[in-house]
């Protein structure tokens, strides 16, 4: 064996036993994948999996009600706002929500104690219940929307860009949806504004509407990356992944 197929060879162990590594932790954060967004050490093991309703795909079952998780991406690194909906019943539910703000802008961080550095980076969140009606208008929104799936086809999501995901299990089914702005039906979304009046966040960080851009290719320049380094979701019915 030469010396430059050995050290290609161990190359190729090396990234192999990281890619194994990084598995063998995302596997041990499997469940409820809501809970592992509150930093960002397991968020950035976990969040596909989270937009794309991995967990609650995992356990949706006839006879546990139902759950709702709506994902709404302005450009990451500016906002993103995520919400939870868990309705073990129709008399009322528990609502989730997190919002993810201005990550880059460093001059907004004040330090206290060593934690408060990672501030920008584990998000605000706040809880609330809702009611029979609340619920049943949020579902009935979601649902004008098509946001029980599945989607139509497969779709990008780039992070540098505006749009939502709803991962669901009702009545024992699981549904996932995408919309793009400004296509694939992002202007149709009757949810957005029910949603923003039950958000607890929405008075102290308004949600972020979209505006148009540019092709996101045209956007992702080298500076760009180095700034805020960008991904894409691929989305189709069975949820999202990278």
């Amino acid at each position: 064996m030469s010396m430059r197929y050995a050290v290609l060879c161990a190359d190729v162990a090396r990234k192999a036993s990281i890619l194994v590594v990084f598995g063998s932790l995302a596997a041990c954060f499997d469940g409820d994948l809501a809970a592992r967004q509150t930093d960002p050490v397991t968020r950035s093991l976990t969040w596909f999996g989270y937009v794309g309703g991995k967990d609650i795909r995992a356990a949706c079952a006839a006879g546990q009600g139902t759950r709702l998780r709506l994902v709404y991406n302005a450009v990451w690194g500016e906002q993103v706002r995520s919400y939870d909906i868990a309705a073990p019943s129709p008399a009322g539910a528990t609502l989730n929500a997190r919002v993810l703000a201005d990550v880059g802008n460093l001059a907004a961080v004040s330090i206290a104690r060593p934690a408060d550095i990672f501030g920008p980076w584990n998000g605000r969140t706040a809880s609330r219940g809702l009611d029979r009606a609340e619920l049943a208008g949020l579902v009935e929104a979601v649902a004008a929307s098509d946001g029980f799936g599945p989607v139509r086809g497969r779709m990008e999501l780039p992070s540098n860009d505006f749009w939502w995901t709803a991962a669901s299990c009702r009545d024992g089914i699981w549904g996932f949806a995408a919309w793009h702005h400004p296509t694939d039906g992002f202007t149709r979304i009757k949810f957005a504004v029910p949603l923003y009046a039950l958000d607890p966040l929405a008075a102290t960080i308004p949600p972020r509407p979209p505006v148009a851009l540019p092709p996101s290719a045209l956007r992702d320049s080298a500076a760009t990356r180095r700034d805020n380094p960008g991904w894409r979701l691929a989305v189709d019915k069975d949820g999202a992944r990278r």
